[in-house]
C-alpha cells in the first residue's frame, strides 16, 4: 500500500492516485477518518493494479490462483507444543482447513507450511502475494511443510478461485 496525505474525499475509493507529473500511481483504497487523523489514506500501487486490469480487459473477471487452505500464522498461535515441530522451526503457516487442491495433495489440518517453491514463507500475507503475484492457474507449486517433526514437500496444481 501507498500511504497519502493527499485528500481522499468520501467516495473517492478507486479514483487515480497521481504524482507531481499527472502521472498515476495508485488506485485510492482507504480513508482513515478518526479524531486526531487528518488526511491520511492508502492507495493501491498501479504496479499491483496493472495485472488486475490486465486480466479483467482480456477475462472480463479476475481470475485467481486457489491452493485450498484456511490458516494461521504460527508466530500467533498458542500452544504450538501439540504441532511436535522440530524446535527450529520458528516461523510458518498452520493449515486450519485443506480442501480442493492442497486436500488433494495431502495436506491436511495442523501441517505447517514453511516453503512455497523452495522460498521461505511465514504468514498468510506473504502465501498471498506469491500465488497471486507469481503463479497461474494450473500450475504447479511445490510446498514444503512439517507434519509434526517430519518434513516433507508436496506438488499442488493450482485451481482456479471460484467467486463467493
Amino acid at each position: 500500500m501507498i500511504q497519502t496525505d493527499a485528500a481522499i474525499n468520501q467516495g473517492n475509493s478507486g479514483g487515480a492516485l497521481v504524482n507531481v507529473d499527472g502521472k498515476i500511481v495508485g488506485i485510492n483504497t482507504l480513508k482513515v477518518a478518526d479524531t486526531g487523523v487528518e488526511g491520511l489514506g492508502f492507495a493501491i500501487p498501479i504496479n499491483q493494479a496493472k495485472s488486475v486490469i490486465d486480466t479483467l480487459i482480456k477475462d472480463h473477471k479476475v481470475v485467481r490462483p486457489y491452493i485450498g487452505v484456511v490458516t494461521q500464522e504460527l508466530q500467533s498461535f498458542a500452544g504450538t507444543e501439540i504441532l511436535k515441530l522440530p524446535a527450529d522451526v520458528k516461523k510458518g503457516i498452520i493449515v486450519l482447513d485443506a480442501q480442493g487442491p492442497a486436500k488433494d495433495a495431502g495436506l491436511k489440518t495442523n501441517d505447517v507450511i514453511t516453503e512455497l517453491d523452495g522460498k521461505a514463507v511465514d504468514s498468510t500475507l506473504a502465501l498471498r502475494k506469491y500465488i497471486y503475484g507469481q503463479k497461474k492457474v494450473g500450475e504447479k507449486l511445490a510446498i514444503t511443510y512439517y507434519r509434526g517433526p517430519k518434513k516433507s514437500t508436496v506438488q499442488v496444481t493450482l485451481g482456479e478461485m471460484k467467486d463467493r
